[in-house]
């Protein structure tokens, strides 16, 4: 019983996803999110920023599924080709978005 309740508990508060609790939690009235702090390719704002070789930030997650069906920065363009090993954390990015965020909760 005990553990079918906790399975129960945890179902209902831990087991949605980041972008049902962001929209649960932010005020339904849109907000102006400097473009800067978007991914080019989730039109969100960024969690895990990373730059390319070409200097391009992106969502690390979408960058990765973009990488495996394409080899090319996807702002760059076929011709310009990327790896794994070509993507590095983007912490000024990071910081960025934490002190946005910051201000957004104040």
């Amino acid at each position: 019983m005990y553990e079918q309740e906790a399975k129960k508990h945890t179902e209902e508060h831990a087991g949605k996803s980041l972008d049902d609790m962001e929209k649960k939690l932010m005020d339904p009235v849109p907000q102006f999110v400097p473009q800067h702090l978007l991914c080019p390719l989730t039109k969100k704002v960024f969690v895990d920023p990373v730059r390319t070789v070409y200097g391009t930030v992106y969502e690390r997650k979408a960058i990765e599924e973009h990488l495996k069906q394409h080899k090319y920065d996807p702002l760059a363009g076929p011709g310009h080709e990327l790896e794994m090993s070509d993507i590095i954390s983007d912490w000024n990015m990071k910081k960025m978005v934490i002190d946005y965020r910051s201000r957004q909760i104040q």
